[in-house]
């Protein structure tokens, strides 16, 4: 099978090897110091920021808002529910600094007892009903939120389940997996209605306080709303920069996951040629990196905060001293004094509310737009979409195919192929390492589509076929034995439909995997550990091969079927494919390098750098004196020496020695 070295997830030494010189590659043009790329992607930022900032697309658009609002309108209860005691509670919170003007005013200005305890009883009576709704809002609030982040996460498990292989391997499971989770988690929390109904209860109680302040002295007030274009202005600078911040740290926080996961996917190379010093320093060096922007946000945020309080007391001193003339002249009660400045310490934390809430959608803004870019992204290849036919026969056909990985496009690794398979008839595909062998097999599993030419199963086009159907039809044996966790039978009937337990025996017994049956005490109920840790890798491969043959399919494809099998286990399966050739029951497609596995095939494709230089079966490519013949007389050379080095190896055979002669030796 040849290696993709685009994709991360591989772990043979090949493959981790080119992934680790890819990412290298990618890791030098990064992190390492360019001083003269640096010097022109700054002036051609600084070009970009005097045109526009469309580059850092933070904040949402209308459909992103309209699509955030659709999540949480799905649960009307809740909704409501928090609407409705967010409101109540708005409302009875922006009268407490009244409540408290007025006592003062009684107990200063009246001195009447009776005023006096009606406005207590009034004040206690609202401190219940707000607290009340309070604690109802906040209830609803959470449950909201909740709720919005189970359905989000249904959503992008269900987007990720229908996304197809060239997507997943472009990104990385485990990539996507990891930023799902921290979108999914900033995006409910920071970014949903919850976040703008927040922002809508700040607006309303303050300008309700404003209008009170208004109410109590016009001059007073205009003292204080001279300050706000200053807070405007800090909150439009510190919103820009720490935009620009936020994209860099994700940036780098990126980087140092994607080198994290690197080594540990390539822990066996790193180990291997010690290189853990190497990895080491490079990964201390993107965490200075973290340090520093992770400083300046530090600074920027440090600095707005300063620039609010310095703000915040300018306003102060400038309400003291004119409200200390206002009183004097008694222009204004004492009570009413007392309610503006209450007024204006909780007007004062609105720079800090709308602040942090400017932060928060400023960092989910980005997590906002990649979850509903994951969320939109349509796959090429539907699963469940297309013609189902009455009956499948397995007639393959290859007209003209070139194929080539979407990561690699320039290097197709199929040329031109063009060739036949009969139904319930058999074919084989050899070649060595590299050659091409193995994308057969994704081809016609429709993991991907050809960049030219057609396949075509019975006629109709692999493209028009409803790709859940075929599947069902088609059983395969890959060299990646990897299971879910779960009991042998259910690993072993995973994806088999309407099978009886004789029929799961007899493939066991076919296939040799009925000694695994009898290892174990509890038989097919036993629990073979996350991705089957308890079983051998020739164990799980057998397992592989049992499940494809209880398919009972139509077309049958063995990818290097038996390279991860002893010789004996090896040999019983190799039997159980010679019988199913024998028997014709399906069509068979062998993909391997071990050529004495193949001999029975009608018909052999010899594959040589992504074209095919020779078809025919096994005695014609033998009179043909082609690369099939040069590939099976050196893999039975190969045999032939291996097996006399073992005997040469071995001890020679004891003889037994008879008492008189071990006393002799003895003596």
């Amino acid at each position: 099978m040849e290696m993709e070295l685009e994709n991360t997830d591989q772990t043979t030494d090949f493959g981790v090897a080119a992934c680790s010189l890819t990412y290298h590659h990618k890791l030098n043009q990064s992190i390492r110091l360019h001083p003269m790329g640096h010097e022109k992607e700054k002036k051609e930022k600084e070009k970009k920021k005097h045109k526009s900032d469309s580059n850092i697309e933070f904040m949402f658009k209308k459909r992103t808002l309209i699509r955030l609002i659709k999540f949480s309108g799905r649960h009307t209860i809740f909704l409501i529910c928090y609407i409705v005691f967010t409101f109540v509670s708005t409302v009875y919170r922006v009268k407490t600094p009244v409540f408290a003007g007025k006592i003062v005013d009684a107990i200063i200005l009246e001195n009447a007892e009776d005023v006096i305890e009606e406005l207590i009883y009034d004040f206690l009576e609202f401190v219940v009903i707000s607290i009340i709704s309070h604690f109802l809002s906040t209830l609803s609030q959470n449950l909201l939120r909740e709720t919005i982040y189970l359905k989000l996460k249904q959503a992008s498990y269900e987007s990720f389940v229908n996304k197809d292989i060239e997507y997943v391997e472009a990104k990385g499971a485990i990539k996507i997996f990891w930023t799902l989770e921290k979108d999914l988690q900033i995006v409910s929390k920071q970014a949903t209605f919850i976040t703008f109904m927040e922002i809508f209860s700040e607006l309303y109680t303050n300008f309700v306080r404003l209008y009170q302040l208004f109410e109590i002295s016009f001059g007073l007030t205009m003292c204080l709303v001279v300050t706000i274009p200053l807070f405007s202005v800090v909150i439009r600078k510190y919103s820009k920069y720490m935009k620009t911040t936020t994209l860099q740290i994700d940036k780098n926080t990126k980087e140092s996951a994607h080198f994290f996961s690197q080594t540990a996917s390539n822990f066996n190379v790193v180990k291997s040629n010690s290189q853990e010093s190497e990895f080491i320093s490079k990964f201390e060096h993107i965490l200075k990196q973290s340090f520093a922007l992770t400083t300046k946000r530090s600074l920027l945020e440090a600095s707005h905060k300063v620039m609010n309080m310095l703000i915040q007391r300018i306003g102060e001193v400038i309400v003291l001293i004119y409200g200390a003339k206002l009183l004097m002249s008694n222009q204004i009660t004492p009570g009413k004094f007392s309610t503006f400045v209450i007024n204006c310490n909780a007007l004062a934390n609105i720079t800090k509310v709308f602040s942090d809430h400017v932060n928060s959608i400023s960092k989910a803004g980005l997590s906002c737009k990649r979850f509903f870019e994951f969320l939109d992204y349509k796959p090429k290849i539907e699963w469940n979409a297309g013609i189902i036919l009455d009956k499948l026969e397995g007639y393959i056909s290859f007209e003209g195919v070139k194929f080539a990985y979407p990561a690699r496009p320039d290097f197709p690794v199929i040329l031109n192929a063009q060739f036949e398979v009969r139904c319930k008839s058999s074919v084989a595909i050899v070649g060595h390492s590299g050659s091409g062998k193995s994308s057969f097999m994704k081809l016609l599993l429709r993991m991907y589509d050809p960049t030219e030419g057609a396949i075509t199963i019975d006629g109709y086009n692999l493209k028009k076929l409803n790709l859940k159907w075929l599947h069902d039809h088609i059983g395969y044996v890959s060299p990646e034995s990897v299971l879910l966790p779960g009991t042998l039978e259910e690993v072993l009937t995973f994806g088999v439909k309407n099978y009886k337990h004789e029929e799961l025996l007899n493939c066991c017994k076919m296939t040799g995997a009925i000694d695994i049956v009898k290892k174990f005490r509890s038989g097919l109920m036993t629990k073979i550990g996350d991705k089957g840790m308890r079983l051998s890798s020739g164990e799980r491969q057998k397992i592989f091969i049992t499940r494809a043959l209880l398919k009972k399919p139509k077309i049958l494809i063995f990818d290097d079927a038996t390279a991860m099998l002893d010789p004996q286990s090896e040999l019983q399966v190799q039997k159980t494919i010679d019988k199913l050739i024998e028997e014709k029951q399906c069509t068979i497609v062998l993909i391997g390098n071990q050529l004495r596995s193949v001999k029975a095939c009608e018909t052999i494709i010899t594959m040589k750098n992504g074209e095919i230089v020779e078809i025919g079966n096994h005695d014609f490519l033998m009179s043909q004196g082609g690369l099939y013949q040069k590939m099976y007389l050196s893999q039975r050379r190969s045999r032939i020496s291996s097996v006399i080095m073992d005997e040469l190896q071995s001890p020679p055979p004891l003889r037994r020695i008879s008492s008189r002669k071990q006393n002799s030796i003895r003596r």
